[in-house]
């Protein structure tokens, strides 16, 4: 199991904005004192195609630090000349599982098809959850319905809630930083997002 890591929320939008570079910059340091962390670049595997997926993705990357998420929100965005682009959710895993340090977004379902570990993300009620269908319920049922019917569960409240929808894939151990026999690996760690 890969150490705890906490990248609080403001964060999030900075890795995938390509503003934060390698997991050991010093602002994930910051947040994670005593925490060996690898100089890995990060890949930022996103889809290539125009999607919902990237629509809940970056509303929630927008809510999340609107000064730092800049790309706006929307089926596409002008992503960063230096990520990877998959076709559909299965090009993004195909992405992360490959590449050293790569890190994406995807459904829920084609993560847990392509075995990803995906993040653990504090929601509005501050508790960390994982994406799972009774959480993505638990936002439907929180979420406000506006007059005109419409409701957005990006960020509604409840324990249970997850707050985007989308599952955030874990990094990739890269090769180099992998355990030899009697040595502990110097591993990517889990991510837990926090708000702040």
């Amino acid at each position: 199991m890969s150490p705890s890591c906490s990248s609080p929320t403001r964060r999030w939008p900075r890795i995938f904005a390509s503003k934060i570079k390698k997991w050991d910059d010093a602002a994930i340091k910051a947040d994670n004192p005593g925490v060996t962390l690898p100089s890995t670049a990060i890949t930022v595997a996103r889809r290539a195609d125009a999607s919902g997926t990237t629509s809940n993705f970056t509303k929630f990357l927008a809510a999340a630090a609107p000064a730092d998420w800049t790309l706006g929100s929307g089926d596409t965005v002008d992503w960063a000349a230096d990520t990877q682009a998959g076709q559909g959710n299965p090009g993004v895993a195909q992405i992360v599982s490959q590449t050293d340090g790569a890190i994406g977004y995807v459904d829920l379902a084609d993560a847990t098809a392509a075995k990803l570990t995906t993040a653990l993300i504090e929601n509005a009620a501050g508790k960390f959850v994982a994406p799972t269908l009774a959480g993505a319920a638990a936002a439907v049922e929180a979420a406000p319905v506006a007059p005109d019917l419409s409701y957005s569960p990006i960020n509604a409240s409840g324990d249970r809630v997850v707050p985007d929808h989308v599952a955030h894939v874990h990094p990739r151990v890269p090769e180099a930083d992998q355990p030899r026999a009697g040595h502990r690996a110097q591993e990517l760690p889990r991510i837990h997002l926090q708000r702040r």
